[in-house]
């Protein structure tokens, strides 16, 4: 009996870290890229996770790794940052003094060919929920035809 009321009441702990948003990047560039993630928040001073995407690698960031506290399973993402080609003091101190960018997401139509496949088919978007940050997005890290970089993500996942 003990055991089965333990049970129930870790039971939603771990359906909500079930349930965890996944924000994950796809680096297409040739030369690595620190991303750092900012969740909303009631008082508007959040702080920053950050990590290095590689070139031609993807990377997730998920409550409960990397850095990102369990609590954060349910918050929505609020800001992106990126710094082009981190230095190795930058990178050591995990990007501590690092001079972020803000950077806008470029929604676009086309799904991403690098968005790593999921077990169940992802419903069609409904238009409300097409630019939502409250649920899994994957981005894509690109630069432009002027070599700036910019980060996408589909309208259509």
């Amino acid at each position: 009996m003990k055991n089965t009321f333990l049970f129930v009441l870790t039971l939603p702990f771990l359906t909500s870290v079930t349930y965890a948003y996944e924000f994950s990047f796809y680096n297409n560039t040739e030369i690595p890229i620190g991303i750092a993630i900012q969740f909303t928040g009631n008082d508007g001073n959040e702080p920053l996770y950050a990590q290095l995407v590689k070139p031609k690698e993807r990377l997730p960031f998920t409550p409960g790794r990397i850095g990102i506290p369990d609590i954060k399973w349910g918050f929505c993402l609020d800001n992106l940052y990126y710094i082009e080609n981190p230095t190795t003091e930058q990178k050591a101190h995990h990007f501590a003094k690092t001079p972020w960018k803000k950077i806008p997401i470029t929604w676009v139509q086309e799904k991403s060919a690098t968005k790593k496949a999921t077990k169940t088919p992802t419903p069609p978007a409904a238009p409300a929920l097409e630019k939502s940050l409250c649920r899994d997005r994957h981005f894509d890290i690109i630069k432009d035809e002027h070599g700036k970089i910019v980060i996408t993500s589909s309208l259509a996942e």
